[in-house]
């Protein structure tokens, strides 16, 4: 049980404190230059998979709306699954993955995950949590004995719940962590050396 908390919270440092913000790429594909993309007509047919008649107006100009967006903020190319009561209703690629060569993306196609992986650490914490084994407000140390901040007074106190809510005090760092081939200990190890970000009116 030990070893499985520890890998837990491991995880939720490594993910909510340390993986960047990576951008929505696709996988083995260098950065292209966003063009607009195409409409919906020039784009990859969707797949639709035991969508009711019922949902059909609730789809309505939902192509329309991507297409726009994709538009105003320059993205190459996306791709969208809806899903009800469990079942994929609907998926659709839109735009290329690859500019350049004119690639279209499709429901199939695989992106980054980026800061999805946030999301996975919090729920499985909360698993944790509801199962009493995890406390949210107490001291990460607690759980991750080589956790340390550059702040003394921070590493003893930051629990997992500043962790997750974005009050570590811990700075951007972006594209830091990003396939740098460091292992999670040292990713952990590495925290020290970030000067912690601390409001004004916090200040002593």
């Amino acid at each position: 049980m030990k070893t499985f908390l520890t890998t837990a919270c491991l995880f939720v440092v490594t993910t909510v404190a340390i993986i960047p913000f990576i951008a929505s790429t696709v996988f083995g594909q260098e950065k292209k230059t966003a063009k607009v993309p195409p409409s919906p007509a020039e784009s990859v047919t969707p797949h639709v998979s035991g969508a009711p008649a019922a949902s059909k107006p609730i789809l309505e100009g939902l192509d329309e709306f991507i297409v726009e967006q994709m538009k105003e903020w320059n993205v190459p190319g996306l791709a969208i699954a809806i899903v009800r009561d469990g079942k994929v209703i609907h998926s659709k690629g839109y735009g290329f993955r690859d500019v350049e060569k004119q690639l279209p993306v499709t429901p199939k196609t695989l992106f980054a995950i980026g800061s999805i992986t946030k999301s996975f650490a919090v729920v499985t914490l909360g698993m944790l949590a509801d199962e009493g084994k995890l406390d949210w407000d107490k001291p990460v140390r607690e759980y991750v004995r080589n956790f340390r901040l550059y702040d003394p007074v921070a590493t003893e106190r930051i629990t997992m719940r500043d962790l997750v809510s974005h009050r570590s005090g811990l700075p951007g760092h972006d594209f830091f962590m990003y396939e740098v081939g460091l292992s999670q200990k040292e990713m952990i190890e590495s925290l020290w050396s970030w000067i912690l970000r601390i409001p004004k009116a916090l200040r002593c």
